[in-house]
């Protein structure tokens, strides 16, 4: 009764597979029919558009000239040219005035398609209108190529379906069905039970022998218990892949964040239940970015690896040390059995910190700023341990970093003042409240007020003026000086206009930029849109940075300082000698001011070091080309020793006090913009203005 089942449901398959492959071949040759007779369309298509094309690149200038210079005869012969082209039924060109000039066949074109070029003459550096020309081709012709191609293709293509379709009923036939009933009764005879039996008694040797797809699954069939047996040993050393990617940093083998923080919740539960202390330490690699910046971030992970280790060595068995991220790791010591179990911990750490390490052939010493935070007497919670750390390892910085500090209630306090600080400082952003005081710039030569220096300042209602070195660094380090620059800008800007209106285009603004405002990649654009908002001249601002921005070697910045000079724009490199002055940064940088930073001056000229220093600069920079502003002069001296060595330019309180605008333009108005410091009534109008 079996063979004559398997027999029906052989031939059931055939009926089945061959209904199929007749439907599918059909469609199929339908599809490459209709895609055949599409790409031959879209070929024919092409050579036509193509020849319209060329008769734009080729023609038309042609014509223009033509028809600009009145020669209608040569204008007819191109026109009968363009008719002679193969396809083209008729050409028309009718010039602006109205005159036709056209070719046209006699017989009606069944398949128009035209084209409409509008032809222009340019005359001087002015494109004129002369007319339109309108070419109108016949399809006829490649529509009746289309007819007899698919009349072709679709014979070809239905007697070769028919013939593969039965050359593949035949191998069904024949070669897949009686041993695809083989791989059933395998299948069938499967059990998990016995993943290590192979029985190959279920095929003949001739099925498993040859290279064919059914061989090839009957092989694979025969493999089956083995390799299942080897995707659960897989698959179990996956998991375990798993839960050290989920729980494991993959640079330094160190626990992970959630890891950690997990683990602390466990062993601050126990600390609780035991009446046992515990610490949080938070860990930080002193100018780790400077190293991976020079020696690259392989050489940083590197270190980070090695600075890994030497923490992991440092603490017990049962501690935890963890990788926060970047260079940052946390340590959590729980069981602290004795007051200095920490310090113990400590100095192992700075101990082994102050050994070099070896990276990529650089010797490198690194050191740690250390924040730490206790149980139960910095808080009960993770949140409050890993915050107070932070607030205690902020600390170590500030204090020079290289140390380490416990945190106490005070730094808390300090913390929510920067808190506090942060949002005024929002608000204020939102409230527009800063403004600008300016400080004028004399011409030591002429006694004329060429310019003043925009200063920033901040007043509220409730608190008053807040002094920018208040706020300046934490909006640095916040990102809000982004926002604050802008609106600083508009003001300067703004400003900058009315005065150059006022006192000539010349009249310079000085306005000043943070590191964080020229590490933005889109700091020049928003300060050119802001500089075409008001129609500004670039003579009339100048951008002037701290020789600190140098420092940081960041290309950003770089970068913007060369669009900036690109631009136009004045640049003053503002506190000159105050860092580590190099003079390939003069060389380097597109500088066109040093301003003398008002350290030099405060011992001049009684201090002959000092004076003979600010002396140098002065003419260093004469030679080099750049002009020369002196800050914070203070007194008729020191006015007189720059006047001496030749400054360009001064300010100070000698000169007059940062003022409001209309400060500033009252008291431009009062000494008409020249600061005669020997005549008694403007020394007199001077004191009143400070």
């Amino acid at each position: 009764m079996l063979m004559p089942k398997r027999i029906t449901q052989n031939q059931s398959l055939a009926k089945n597979t061959l209904a199929h492959i007749l439907l599918i071949s059909s469609v199929i040759t339908l599809v490459i029919v209709c895609a055949q007779i599409y790409s031959d369309y879209h070929a024919d298509l092409s050579v036509i558009d193509e020849r319209l094309d060329n008769i734009e690149r080729s023609y038309l200038s042609t014509i223009a000239k033509q028809a600009w210079e009145y020669n209608f005869e040569a204008l007819n012969v191109i026109i009968e040219g363009i008719g002679q082209l193969p396809d083209v039924a008729s050409v028309k060109f009718v010039n602006i005035e109205n005159r036709e000039f056209s070719t046209q066949e006699d017989d009606e074109i069944k398949y128009p398609k035209e084209r409409v070029y509008q032809v222009g003459y340019r005359s001087a550096d002015n494109l004129v209108n002369v007319g339109v020309l309108t070419v109108v081709v016949d399809m006829a012709n490649v529509y009746d190529r289309l007819i007899n191609k698919s009349i072709f293709i679709a014979l070809s293509q239905a007697v070769k379906t028919f013939l593969v379709s039965a050359f593949i009923l035949y191998f069904i036939y024949n070669l897949i069905v009686s041993r695809v009933n083989k791989a059933t009764d395998f299948a069938s005879s499967f059990s998990l039970e016995s993943l290590t039996d192979v029985d190959k008694s279920n095929f003949d040797t001739k099925d498993i022998t040859g290279n064919d797809e059914i061989s090839k699954l009957l092989k694979a069939m025969d493999r089956m218990k083995k390799q299942l047996k080897e995707e659960i040993s897989r698959r179990e050393e996956d998991q375990q892949k798993l839960f050290e990617q989920a729980n494991y940093d993959s640079l330094t083998k160190l626990v992970n964040r959630k890891c950690a923080l997990d683990r602390l919740e466990l062993l601050l539960i126990h600390s609780k239940r035991y009446k046992q202390s515990l610490a949080v330490i938070y860990l930080d690699i002193d100018h780790f970015k400077d190293i991976n910046d020079s020696l690259g971030h392989d050489a940083g992970d590197e270190l980070l690896k090695l600075s890994a280790k030497r923490i992991r060595d440092t603490v017990r068995k049962g501690d935890i040390a963890c990788r926060l991220g970047g260079d940052e790791f946390l340590l959590i010591l729980a069981n602290l059995n004795t007051p200095n179990a920490v310090e113990i911990v400590i100095e192992k750490l700075e101990k082994y910190f102050s050994e070099p390490m070896n990276i990529l052939g650089h010797t490198i010493y690194a050191s740690l700023s250390i924040g730490i935070s206790i149980y139960p007497t910095d808080g009960e919670s993770v949140k409050e341990l890993i915050k107070n750390a932070d607030i205690a390892l902020y600390s170590a910085k500030k204090a020079g970093r290289n140390c380490h500090r416990y945190f106490e209630s005070r730094m808390n306090t300090w913390a929510e003042q920067r808190l506090e600080m942060s949002s005024r400082l929002r608000k204020a952003i939102s409230n527009e409240e800063f403004t600008i005081f300016c400080q004028p710039l004399l011409n030591i030569n002429n006694k004329m007020v060429v310019g003043a220096e925009a200063l920033i300042r901040w007043f509220n209602k409730e608190e008053g003026v807040t002094p920018p070195d208040k706020f300046i660094p934490l909006s640095e380090e916040n990102g809000l000086i982004v926002a604050i620059g802008d609106q600083v800008a508009e003001l300067v800007l703004a400003t900058a206009v009315k005065w150059s209106l006022i006192w000539g285009e010349q009249f310079k603004v000085g306005i000043n930029i943070s590191a964080r405002e020229l590490r933005e990649a889109n700091f020049v654009e928003r300060l050119s849109g802001q500089m075409k908002k008001y129609n500004i001249k670039q003579s009339s601002i100048a951008v002037e940075v701290t020789e600190r921005i140098l420092l940081d070697k960041n290309d950003k910045s770089v970068e913007n300082l060369l669009k900036l000079s690109s631009l136009g724009i004045k640049l003053s490199l503002d506190d000159f000698g105050t860092g580590y002055s190099s003079l390939s940064y003069l060389q380097k940088y597109p500088f066109n001011t040093l301003k003398l930073d008002r350290s030099f001056l405060k011992k001049v000229p009684a201090d002959t070091k000092s004076a003979a220093l600010s002396s140098a600069i002065i003419q260093l920079a004469h030679c080099l080309g750049f002009e020369v502003i002196a800050e914070g002069v203070e007194t008729e001296e020191q006015y007189k020793f720059l006047e001496q060595e030749g400054c360009d330019i001064v300010q100070g309180f000698y000169i007059a006090k940062p003022m409001s605008i209309q400060e500033f333009e009252e008291w431009m108005d009062l000494c008409n913009g020249v600061v005669d410091i020997k005549s008694e009534e403007v020394t007199h109008t001077k004191q009143a203005s400070m």
